[in-house]
Parts: C-alpha cells; structure tokens; sequence
C-alpha cells in the first residue's frame, strides 16, 4: 500500500497502484475512508487502483509520447484492458489471458511467475527507467514503455519465471575501474619485488622482501 499526498489524475492514481491517499477537503468518488485523524486530513482507498502487475488483452501503438499522453487521458481507453505504447505498431494485436503473481518485490529486483496458454502482454506499475532490465526463464528480453510511464513485457506461451533487475551501466563502469584498480597494484607489486631482488643497489636503504621467480 502506498500513501499518496499530492493530486494527481484519477488515471494516473489507478495505473501506478496508489490505493491510499490523504484529502483534506473532500474525497474522488468510489473512495471509502481507510483511516482518520481527528482535525486533521483523512486517509480513503482507491478500490479502483490496478494491481502491481496486471496483463492487458491488447496493445494499441501511437506515433510518439503526445498522442500516447492524450489517450491516456481519453474517456475511452481503459488501463485494465489495454496498453499505450510509442511507435511499436509490431507489439498491436489481441493477448491471451493468463496469470501472474509476484513470488518477491524489492528495490532493485523482482520476481514474477507467469502461465499462458498463449503470448500475453504484462504491465509492471512501476516507473519506467533507463537500467532495467529483465529475463524470462534466463533469456533476456525487451521491456517497453507502457502507458506512457510503465513498464512492459510480452510474454510466451507456457509457464514462465521472470526476474527484473536494476543494472544500470555506471555499476559495470565502477566494477570494471575496480577490477582494472585492483589488477594494477598486483602488477606493481610484483614488479617492485622482482626489480627490487634484480637490482637491490637502486633500492638501497628500502624494505625489500625476497622474491623468487
């Protein structure tokens, strides 16, 4: 459950499963009053929030993030029935129904367990970002932008184990310079040693180890 403070769009409370939020004058319609505080704001659920991860039975593709934006907005398109996604005409067509469910949820990783008896399309309501990345059954696969801040994924026919994670490339960079860091001190080490008992009169006066080799 996630406390909502600031006013936002119906639609958008629903995609990105806010179910608790604090009005302090007055409250969206189908809200029920989940907590109260004497004087001060009360706390209502949204029985209209989305779950954390839904399938959707088709997906529409529009050209760019406007068109996306304003049928997100439309009266007619509904969140639990059908994803937005940009320039992605390949991705439109019907979904088969299926199952999902959450096996563990944190930070940086996910993982979900999914059953089709075809392909079917996945939204995560969680923001999309740059650094994502997920595997079905080990094999990497694509994640698009759903609905224009979400994140999506089509997945095969059969019975699946899907793992997100959060990569992003300035992790393998700092790796990679700690790795590289650690490989050059061994290397000098080793070099100041071999000088050292190859030449000791340039090392006159220093704390040498004996080396062999």
């Amino acid at each position: 459950l996630t406390l909502q403070i600031r006013s936002e769009g119906e639609r958008a409370v629903a995609l990105r499963n806010i179910r608790l939020r604090e009005f302090r004058a007055g409250f969206g319609p189908g809200y029920a009053p989940f907590a109260e505080s004497p004087g001060r704001a009360t706390v209502y659920e949204n029985p209209a929030a989305l779950p954390r991860v839904f399938r959707v039975k088709r997906v529409r593709s529009l050209p760019g993030a406007n068109p996306v934006k304003e049928a997100l907005w439309s009266s007619d398109f509904n969140p639990a029935e059908e994803a937005l996604v940009e320039n992605l005409p390949g991705l439109e067509k019907e979904y088969a129904d299926g199952e999902v469910e959450v096996k563990g949820w944190s930070a940086g990783e996910i993982r979900l367990e999914a059953s089709a008896g075809g392909a079917m399309f996945c939204v995560l309501a969680e923001s999309f970002r740059p650094g994502w990345r997920c595997w079905i059954d080990g094999d990497e696969t694509k994640i698009y932008r759903a609905d224009g801040m979400l994140r999506g994924i089509v997945v095969p026919a059969g019975k699946h184990e899907i793992f997100f994670a959060y990569r992003p490339l300035g992790c393998y960079v700092g790796w990679a310079f700690t790795i590289l860091a650690c490989i050059f001190i061994v290397v000098c080490r080793y070099l100041y040693l071999r000088w050292a008992n190859a030449w000791p009169h340039l090392f006159k006066g220093s704390k040498v180890e004996k080396f062999e080799g």
